[in-house]
Order: C-alpha cells, then sequence, then structure tokens
C-alpha cells in the first residue's frame, strides 16, 4: 500500500519537475479529451465511459498529491451521486440504479477533478478547446432534421436540435470569455480560435432554432458581457453590479411562467407547429404522478427510464423515441423528485445552493475571468432548469461542467491562476514548475 502510494507521488513529483507548458498541456488534454468524449457519445458508444475512467485513472496517477484536497474542496458535491448509489435498496430496478448511479458517481467526481484539480488557465483553455473543435466538426459534417410544418433545423453532429442548440449556446459563451481572457494574456493563437468559434457558434445556435438554448444564450452572453466590462469598476461597484444582474437573473427564473411562454409559442407559430406537440406537458403530469405515488425518497436512481416498465415504454412510444433510452422529464426539479423524492431534491438544492453563493461572492470580488465564465455558464442552466434536466445524470457534459464550476468557485487559488489550493497549515504553493516538485521530492524523503 505505501508503495503503491509512493510510487504515485513520485510520479506526481516527475510531472512537476516538468517544464510548465507541459503540465498544462496535460491538464489541458485531459479536460478537451473528456468533455470531447461526452459530446461524441452517440458515436463512440461505450467508448465514452472507458474514457472517461481513462482520464479520471490518468489524473488520479499524474496528479496523487492533489486528491486529498480536491477531496476537502469538493466533498459535499459528492454526497449527490452517493445519495443515488444508496437509492438501489428502495429501487424497483436495483441493477439499473446500481449501474447509473455508479456512472453518476465517476462524473461528478470528474467535474470535481477538473473544477479545483486543474489550474484556471487549463479549466478555460481546455473547456474552450473541446467545444471550439466540436463546433467546427459540427459544421463541417453535421446534419439537419425535420421541425415544424416542413422547416429543418440543424441538429450537428448530436441527436436533437435541442441537444445541439444547448452545445452551441456553452460554445458562445466560451467563446467571449476566452476572447476576454485571451486579448488580456495576449495570446495571439486562443485569441484567433476564439474569435473563429464566435461566428460559428452563432450560426449553430440560430440554425438549431433550439427556443430555450437561445434565450438562455442571449441573457447568459449579455450577464457575462457585463460582468466582463464592470472588471475596471472598484469592487464595491462591481459587487453591486453583480448583485443588480443576478438578482434581475433570479427573478426571470422565478417568473418564467409568465414570460417564457409568449416567446416560447411565438416561435414555435413562426415554423407553424403547435407548442402542444413538443411533449412536455404529457411528460410533466407523468412526472408529477409518480411523485405524488413516492414524495420522500423517490423511485430510485433511474428507476423509471428501464426497458419493460409498461409506464416508460408508452411514454418513448408516444414521444417517438425509437432508441427506447437517452430520455427525461425535460424539468430538473421533477427529475430529482421522481427519482431521488424530496430528501434528494433537498439535498441538492442545499449543496449546489451553498456552492453556488460561494462562487458568485468570489467572483464578485475577485473578478477573473474564469469566474465571471463559471457564473454565466451557471446562469444559462439556471435558465433553463424548468425545460430541461441538467446535472442529475451520468455521462453527460453539461453534469461535468456543472460540478466543475461549482467546485472551481469553492477552491480557494492564487490570482495567477497556476497554484493549486494549498493544504492545511502550508503555503499556497506553485501549481507547476520544478520547485513544487522538489519540495514534493523532499516531503516524500
Amino acid at each position: 500500500m505505501r508503495k503503491g502510494l509512493g510510487g504515485r507521488r513520485a510520479r506526481s513529483a516527475m510531472l512537476l519537475a516538468s517544464p510548465p507548458g507541459v503540465v498544462l498541456w496535460v491538464q489541458i488534454g485531459l479536460l478537451s479529451v473528456a468533455l470531447l468524449a461526452l459530446l461524441l457519445n452517440s458515436y463512440l458508444g461505450p467508448l465514452t465511459p472507458l474514457t472517461i475512467f481513462a482520464v479520471v485513472a490518468a489524473y488520479v496517477v499524474l496528479f496523487a498529491d492533489r486528491l486529498p484536497q480536491v477531496a476537502k474542496i469538493a466533498w459535499p458535491l459528492l454526497l449527490i451521486p452517493l445519495l443515488a448509489l444508496l437509492s438501489v435498496f428502495w429501487s424497483p430496478y436495483p441493477a439499473a440504479t446500481l449501474r447509473y448511479g455508479f456512472l453518476f458517481l465517476v462524473t461528478v467526481f470528474a467535474g470535481v477533478m477538473f473544477g479545483c484539480g486543474l489550474t484556471r488557465t487549463a479549466f478555460l483553455k481546455g473547456t474552450f478547446l473541446a467545444f471550439f473543435i466540436f463546433a467546427v466538426l459540427s459544421l463541417m459534417l453535421g446534419r439537419w432534421v425535420g421541425w415544424g410544418a416542413g422547416g429543418a433545423a440543424y441538429a450537428g453532429l448530436l441527436a436533437s436540435k435541442n441537444a445541439a442548440g444547448e452545445v452551441a449556446g456553452v460554445t458562445l459563451i466560451m467563446s467571449l470569455a476566452a476572447i476576454a481572457w485571451a486579448s488580456q494574456r495576449k495570446e495571439r493563437v486562443w485569441l484567433l480560435c476564439a474569435w473563429l468559434a464566435l461566428p460559428i457558434s452563432l450560426w449553430l445556435l440560430w440554425s438549431s432554432k433550439a427556443t430555450g438554448a437561445l434565450i438562455g444564450s442571449v441573457v447568459a452572453s449579455t450577464c457575462l458581457l457585463l460582468w466582463l466590462l464592470s472588471r475596471r469598476l472598484p469592487v464595491q461597484a462591481r459587487i453591486s453590479l453583480f448583485i443588480v444582474v443576478l438578482v434581475s437573473v433570479v427573478a426571470l427564473v422565478i417568473a418564467q411562467d409568465y414570460w417564457f411562454s409568449f416567446i416560447y409559442e411565438a416561435v414555435l407559430e413562426s415554423s407553424g407547429k403547435d407548442s402542444g406537440l413538443t411533449g412536455r406537458a404529457d411528460l410533466w403530469l407523468k412526472a408529477d404522478s409518480l411523485i405524488a405515488a413516492r414524495p420522500w425518497f423517490g423511485l430510485g436512481f433511474n428507476g423509471f427510464w428501464v426497458h419493460n416498465n409498461l409506464d416508460a415504454e408508452y411514454m418513448w412510444r408516444m414521444m417517438g423515441i425509437k432508441g427506447r433510452s437517452g430520455f427525461n422529464f425535460h424539468n430538473t426539479p421533477r427529475e430529482i423528485l421522481v427519482h431521488l423524492g424530496i430528501v434528494g431534491l433537498a439535498l441538492y438544492a442545499i449543496v449546489v445552493g451553498f456552492f453556488s453563493v460561494v462562487l458568485f461572492s468570489k467572483a464578485m470580488v475577485r473578478s477573473h475571468v474564469d469566474l465571471v465564465l463559471c457564473c454565466a455558464l451557471w446562469v444559462f442552466f439556471a435558465m433553463r432548469l424548468p425545460f430541461e434536466s441538467f446535472g442529475f445524470g451520468g455521462m453527460h457534459f453539461s453534469s461535468i461542467i456543472i460540478f466543475a464550476l461549482l467546485s472551481l468557485g469553492m477552491a480557494a487559488r492564487e490570482d495567477s491562476g497556476d497554484t493549486y489550493p494549498a493544504k492545511a497549515g502550508q503555503k499556497r504553493v506553485p501549481h507547476v514548475g520544478r520547485v513544487a516538485a522538489k519540495r514534493s521530492v523532499r516531503g516524500m524523503a
């Protein structure tokens, strides 16, 4: 046991002894490979979870000395997938709950690993690189799908136009943040890539005809730009602007029932499509009946969308899901209530709410581009929680990003963006470089 731990520490020390650029690119590579595997899941199939397992294993080997601190910072987030695994004891389909609960746990761990186990620079570059590559591939190799009365929407390399709109929205936000970061750092290659990604993501977003993603992207991008511009203001003014914008967004989310439907139906009517055909109303009615039957602990994680479950088979047939997989209730609170009940929703709300407050608090004071980016991504997903399911499933890019941005906000880092969180009782140490390696080696001796 000690020999194995010493070996991992030795490999970690050897990596730290490498030039800073090597370590940075190793981190960028791990993150971008993981995200690309998830984005290309429909093509890779079972290779996607294997890729995520390999990336997590590589991180454990290369950065073993960071694991205790990662766990210390983000352990409350791991309670959510652990409760999902625990639900195997009351699930009507324990085998499915065990399988998908484990995949959810690995996904969440990968998210917190990327959020507080990498440098801020690696997080921003790795995430942007993955979405930029995928956007280019989608533009070159993507496909159109039917939409409305004889219309067409661009689904790219994804299974649906809504998924394509979601990815395009994230790419748009990442592009704006990358432009701001690269301009500040005078990183010309990254700046060029960011400017190239901007029109591509705009076209993909508009062509996807994904109304929810379009509205969420507009609101999140506006918040991002306002927060980025506020970085030049004094701290007090910056905090005030952050609070005003955040309160406005929260108010919009709470009042979505009063304004979102008008915009949504207007877009649908322009294509000749009836809003009732989206199927969400039928999904929500079924979810409400399941919640009423088992309100406290739910059915168990992934205890509904299972083959040979007659209710699930009926919903798949009604919604035209021929593959009989990869479906959800298109409402995050309902999704959690169905599978983990009131207890699960309360745990999710408390943990995610606390980490969100910490994220926004640090972004107000420090206003680093990566923190502002995380806040904008938070807004993008929060705007669509009543209409989509996010952060509550394994092997999906949104789950990794959500848990990564929450843990990134919790991690206490140096302003340079190139440091690890310090261990208790120690000064913060450089994330890369030979000095850190020498200290690690001396600590092992």
